[in-house]
């Protein structure tokens, strides 16, 4: 059985820690149904380094623990800026970094990922 390697997107994790944000209860159920994929050992789940820097220590452990951190290095902005222009500068480093760590799913909230020959997850119908 091969383990399902997944990058949650920034605006996915944002919207897990924040309560106020409008997507929250969408993220959070969606990263339920991760976890449970984890606990059960058919995913492996990722976010960037650059996504998880935004919050304390405590809340990594808390909310992000279940989480490899895919550490971002200076050759993977350099990598990111010879992406396509059609991509934000912060969906081109989750870019580089999907091809680095060999991922082949993305779960997220938006749409940047959707011409991609990836993956998406995103939260069910009925809870958007």
């Amino acid at each position: 059985m091969s383990v399902r390697k997944v990058l949650l997107s920034g605006e996915l994790i944002t919207a897990i820690a924040d309560p106020h944000n409008m997507q929250h209860q969408q993220g959070a159920a969606l990263y339920a149904e991760l976890l449970k994929t984890y606990v059960a050992g058919t995913d492996r789940l990722f976010a960037l380094s650059t996504d998880l820097d935004q919050f304390d220590k405590a809340t990594r452990r808390a909310s992000f623990s279940a989480l490899v951190v895919a550490h971002v290095a200076r050759q993977h902005r350099s990598a990111a800026r010879k992406v396509d222009a059609l991509f934000t500068p912060e969906t081109a480093l989750s870019l580089v970094i999907i091809a680095a760590e060999k991922i082949t799913a993305v779960a997220t909230l938006g749409d940047q990922f959707d011409a991609l020959d990836l993956e998406i997850i995103k939260p069910l119908q009925s809870q958007q």
